[in-house]
């Protein structure tokens, strides 16, 4: 008997402690909705080093992707769907919102953030894509149906660089950051 109320304290204490670290560990900061009249979905989220929030997805039609009362309504008329990458703050606030796009198809399916807080975005694309969100020029040419590119965009939303690479085929990417600055991105070919 003795033993036995001795494990059941043991059980009670430890299921304790367990609630209480997970419990602690994590604690809800904001939720948003976004107004829109179109279709927005959000493929991947992740934080940078500030507890920033980013995600990446597609959107079509017309998206507001500021939560609050301004508006920052973007009209994805370009094509079949552009990619979205937007970074709110630690309260839910818009920081900055960038879109790539044009007549071909287009997802973003993964974000990551290094140390600095560079943003590494990967996706699909077909044909011609210009992967620079500014009034500079990025074109990447795919080699078949679906190729891989691997987006580098500054802590700012500033463009730095793009990868693609691909088959004939339909590929598909996977992304991980690792620590010691390190990204691997691989994929279905």
């Amino acid at each position: 008997m003795k033993h036995t109320l001795i494990r059941v304290l043991g059980l009670i204490l430890s299921l304790t402690l367990l609630f209480w670290k997970h419990s602690t560990a994590q604690s809800f900061r904001f939720g948003n909705a976004f107004q829109e009249s179109g279709y927005q979905f959000t493929a991947a989220i992740t934080t940078d080093p500030q507890g920033n929030a980013i995600r990446c997805g597609i959107f079509q039609g017309c998206v507001d992707f500021d939560p609050s009362p301004a508006r920052r309504i973007i009209n994805a008329s370009r094509g079949p769907g552009d990619i979205f990458i937007q970074k709110s703050d630690s309260l839910g606030n818009l920081v900055w919102v960038v879109t790539l796009g044009n007549n071909s198809t287009l997802s973003a399916e993964d974000i990551c953030s290094d140390n600095s807080g560079n943003l590494f975005i990967t996706g699909t694309f077909q044909r011609t894509v210009d992967f620079n969100p500014s009034a500079a020029i990025t074109n990447i040419r795919s080699n078949g149906s679906d190729d891989v590119f691997v987006l580098k965009l500054n802590a700012a939303g500033t463009f730095q660089n793009v990868i693609s690479f691909g088959g004939t085929s339909n590929d598909k990417p996977d992304l991980s950051f690792q620590t010691l600055q390190e990204i691997f991105s691989g994929g279905l070919s």
